[in-house]
C-alpha cells in the first residue's frame, strides 16, 4: 500500500514538473528568470549567446556551485559550446556566512551556441533546459530545479 501511494505520488509530481517544462513557463516562484539572444539576429554557421537573467526573491539566492547548466533540446541546427556556467573573475560572486559561492543576481548567466552551417534562414525556437540550485535564507533549504525556455533565434543567410 506504501509503495503504490509513493508510486502515485512520484507520478503525480513528475507530469507536474513536464507540464511546467513543455510549456515553458517559469515554475518555481522564488526565483525570476528570463532568456534572451545577445543579437538579433546571427548568420548560419556563426556562434551566439544565450543571456539568462536570474533574480531571486529577497531571502533567496542561487548557488554558483553546482554549477548552472544548459541543456538543449534535440536539435540539429544548435549545438551549445558552454553547458555548465562557472564564473571567471570579472564576475562579482557572494559568499554565504557559510562559505558557500553565491551568484550575484546582477550578472547575465551566459552560454555559448554554435549554429549549423546548414541551418536555413529564419525564426527558428529552441528549447532550452535551465537546471539550478537555490536556497532559501531564514529557513535553510536548499533545491535544485530544471526549467524549460523557449529561444526564438533569427538566421540570416550566408553572404
Amino acid at each position: 500500500m506504501r509503495t503504490n501511494i509513493r508510486a502515485v505520488f512520484m507520478l503525480v509530481v513528475s507530469c507536474l514538473v513536464a507540464h511546467g517544462l513543455v510549456d515553458g513557463k517559469t515554475i518555481n516562484e522564488y526565483i525570476q528568470i528570463s532568456v534572451k539572444v545577445e543579437k538579433a539576429s546571427i548568420k548560419a554557421g556563426a556562434q551566439g549567446r544565450l543571456l539568462f537573467s536570474l533574480k531571486p526573491k529577497a531571502g533567496f539566492h542561487v548557488n554558483v556551485e553546482p554549477p548552472i547548466s544548459l541543456d538543449l533540446a534535440d536539435n540539429k541546427n544548435f549545438t551549445l559550446l558552454t553547458k555548465k556556467f562557472i564564473p571567471d573573475s570579472t564576475i562579482k560572486q557572494f559568499t554565504t556566512k557559510d562559505g558557500y559561492k553565491i551568484f550575484n543576481p546582477s550578472s547575465p548567466v551566459v552560454f555559448d551556441f554554435k549554429i549549423a552551417k546548414s541551418t536555413k534562414p529564419g525564426k527558428h525556437t529552441v528549447l532550452v533546459k535551465l537546471t539550478y540550485y537555490y536556497c532559501s535564507d531564514a529557513e535553510g533549504w536548499c533545491s535544485f530545479t530544471t526549467e524549460a525556455f523557449p529561444v526564438t533565434i533569427t538566421i540570416i543567410a550566408l553572404r
